[in-house]
């Protein structure tokens, strides 16, 4: 015998490149949930649902890992038992966020030199390349104009 309910699916949400799907479980004879993606937000048909996952018993929320970054993806979840499949839920689409790179490390300005040098590359963050550095500078701690710099005159020889 099939058995059919409802469940919420709710929208997925963005942690990096993570999504966090949760949803209402209104069976009482599950053996779990499977969970459904589909690339993008369009209307998904039913040839664009992959299965991504299978959660146990009366576990109601999935994370799907590391994808790309600032992608789209629309997920539905069945329920199944050996029996068969439920109808899928209600789709939710959610978008992966775009990480900010890490920070350069060991900074060091030369003497007499207007360029910027550090040793170490910044963390790796994310899954895309960066795009450059901006190196900003504090203007309020330099002063308008250089120093005028200071002669010693050479000393007179004895006679």
């Amino acid at each position: 015998m099939k058995f059919a309910f409802l469940f919420f699916l709710a929208a997925a949400q963005a942690i990096a490149a993570d999504l966090i799907l949760t949803w209402t479980d209104n069976s009482n004879n599950e053996a779990g949930f499977i969970v459904e993606r589909a690339p993008g937000a369009a209307a998904a048909t039913a040839t664009t649902f992959a299965e991504v996952a299978r959660t146990g018993v009366n576990v109601a929320t999935y994370t799907d890992r590391n994808l790309p970054e600032s992608t789209e993806y629309t997920y539905r979840v069945r329920a199944w038992n050996q029996a068969g499949m439920s109808a899928p839920s209600a789709t939710a689409t959610g978008k992966t966020s775009l990480s900010i790179p890490g920070a350069p490390t060991d900074l060091k300005i030369r003497p007499n030199d207007p360029s910027a040098v550090w040793n170490t590359p910044p963390p790796f963050r994310g899954k895309i390349d960066m795009n450059g550095y901006a190196l900003e500078l504090d203007t309020g701690s330099v002063p308008d104009t250089a120093p005028t710099p200071k002669t010693k005159k050479p000393k007179k020889a004895a006679q």
